[in-house]
């Protein structure tokens, strides 16, 4: 894999967003420079091939997975400062809008932030402290000003210690608790009457998990030139 073809993807009902980060090498000392400014290739179902929307503002991280919400992708950023933003993508306009975290204008060495739904709204999962899971809901959607920290979950003891790995937020049940994925190696389950983590598995080999909606509606219905596959 070439430097050029580090991808950030994310999945839309009928497009696909492809963004690819412009990367400098300098041979003589080895350093690499990440260019604040990616291209964004669209796939519109049925079409057979992609197309250039042009330069997209601001870097793209390749851990930072694309969360549909609200008819936008969104996406952890940051600026040339380091601050982070979260980035929006119309998918009807294929337009972008970058919207404030809820750490504006800080400076992190080491962050683990995520982005899911959780009772409706967009939220940011936070797995960077050594001993919390902090969740933050964006009350009004777009509004900087309405971010919230709803829940502190506690690791202890069993989940404690220092985390290098994102933790995403599945599925929000109205009770108040949560399926959650500790990046690719296990699922676990807040309870929130007890407040408490409770691993659902151990899987022997990693894991991918993504949340499905079922629906009565085939792309083959739809999609004359696309090769739908079952399984």
């Amino acid at each position: 894999m070439s430097l050029n073809e580090i991808s950030v993807h994310g999945l839309a009902v009928v497009r696909q967003c492809k963004l690819v980060p412009s990367v400098v090498w300098y041979p003589t000392t080895g350093a690499l420079l990440s260019i604040p400014k990616s291209e964004c290739h669209v796939y519109t179902l049925g079409t057979g091939s992609w197309r250039g929307i042009g330069g997209v503002p601001f870097a793209y991280n390749c851990r930072s997975v694309g969360q549909f919400f609200n008819g936008n992708l969104h996406w952890v950023i940051e600026d040339l400062e380091g601050s982070e933003l979260i980035s929006c993508f119309d998918v009807e306009k294929e337009t972008f809008q970058p919207f404030s975290s809820p750490f504006p204008g800080e400076r992190h060495s080491r962050t683990l932030h995520s982005l899911g739904v959780v009772a409706g709204s967009l939220c940011l999962c936070d797995n960077t402290s050594d001993s919390e899971i902090m969740i933050w809901v964006m009350k009004e959607y777009g509004v900087k000003e309405s971010w919230s920290k709803e829940f502190v979950i506690s690791k202890m003891p069993d989940f404690a210690g220092v985390s290098y790995e994102m933790v995403y937020v599945l599925k929000f049940f109205e009770n108040g608790d949560i399926l959650m994925s500790w990046d690719d190696f296990y699922l676990f389950f807040y309870r929130n009457k007890n407040k408490t983590l409770q691993q659902v598995e151990d899987p022997i080999c990693s894991i991918q998990t993504m949340l499905h909606v079922p629906s009565f509606v085939s792309l083959k219905n739809f999609v004359a030139k696309e090769d739908v596959r079952m399984f």
